[in-house]
């Protein structure tokens, strides 16, 4: 479920999360590794924060979160290294009949808890001893700053902010 609705129509779905500042719709690896840089080059994100987006694979079935991380060394993300740049791959959970399960995965980890793709992106911005502990080794993790989409206005608070115009 997302919002309360039952994930069943895969629009349905796109269409719950197409109104979130963190979600950039069906946008390719690339694009999404060159906003998050962006993002961190036109100062818009904190230098110490793992930045996020959510973007889509397949329509209402699988979701890329791509988390742009400080570098150790650098401590800072001016360097355009996309290497910096980790994807993690959520997809609803599959019964072994086929049809969908009522939990998400992330890169093949099952997050019983998670019934909704806002509570998998809390999870994963648990600081490292309140994470699952499968989780605990993810690179990028916790997430704890969006990387907004083209039209979002970012708001005296940071980089939340509501869809423009």
């Amino acid at each position: 479920m997302i919002d309360g609705q039952e994930w069943t129509d895969p629009h349905a779905c796109a269409e719950l999360l197409g109104d979130k500042h963190f979600y950039h719709g069906n946008i390719s690896r690339a694009a999404a590794e060159a906003r998050l840089v962006q993002a961190r080059v036109q100062r818009l994100c904190k230098a110490t924060s793992n930045v996020f987006l959510l973007r889509e694979k397949d329509v209402g079935k699988q979701y890329a979160l791509s988390v742009l991380s400080p570098q150790p060394e650098e401590g800072d993300y001016i360097s355009l290294d996309v290497n910096s740049v980790t994807h993690h791959l959520i997809k609803r959970a599959v019964r072994s009949d086929g049809t969908p399960g009522t939990h998400f995965t992330v890169n093949a980890v099952r997050l019983r808890e998670c019934r909704t793709i806002y509570a998998v992106l809390a999870e994963l911005s648990k600081p490292d001893g309140e994470r699952m502990h499968e989780l605990r080794d993810l690179p990028g993790l916790p997430i704890n700053e969006c990387c907004l989409r083209p039209g979002v206005a970012p708001t005296a608070g940071g980089s939340e902010g509501d869809v423009s115009g």
